[in-house]
């Protein structure tokens, strides 16, 4: 009976450190909290090889193409090749639609650099979709 409690314990710990990650990244999206939990279950989010949120976070404005691919290596998916403004997209929901949209089928986390018509990063979004 001991172990079970333990490894109830364990258990719970694991998912509310899981969650608190993942709360850092939903409080700015404004998701209800009675959506959480099965946001977090039903995440389906895909992410770039290599990608970390530090590295993302050290990314700034007027980065060149360049100096973002040395930081986070090559996007899942570049949209908007027409001007002013390029996405790069981060993220991915499970159909391969661009991370954090409408166009996702199931929850996912968004992650997006959008460069200007010099090709220089004039803003970054973080996001959370819930679907």
């Amino acid at each position: 009976m001991k172990a079970r409690y333990t490894v109830a314990i364990v258990l719970c710990a694991i998912v509310f450190y899981a969650a608190s990650e993942i709360l850092s990244d939903l409080t700015y999206s404004r998701v209800p909290m009675n959506e959480v939990l099965p946001a977090l279950l039903m995440d389906t989010t895909k992410w770039a090889p290599g990608y970390t949120n530090a590295k993302f976070s050290s990314v700034q404005p007027g980065m060149s193409t360049n100096q973002v691919l040395q930081i986070l290596g090559p996007p899942l998916l570049i949209r908007g090749n027409d001007f002013p403004n390029q996405y790069w997209h981060y993220t991915a929901g499970s159909n391969g639609g661009a991370g954090g949209l409408s166009e996702c089928d199931g929850s996912t986390h968004g992650r997006i650099i959008i460069f200007n018509r010099s090709m220089l990063v004039s803003d970054k979004g973080a996001f959370f979709y819930v679907d």
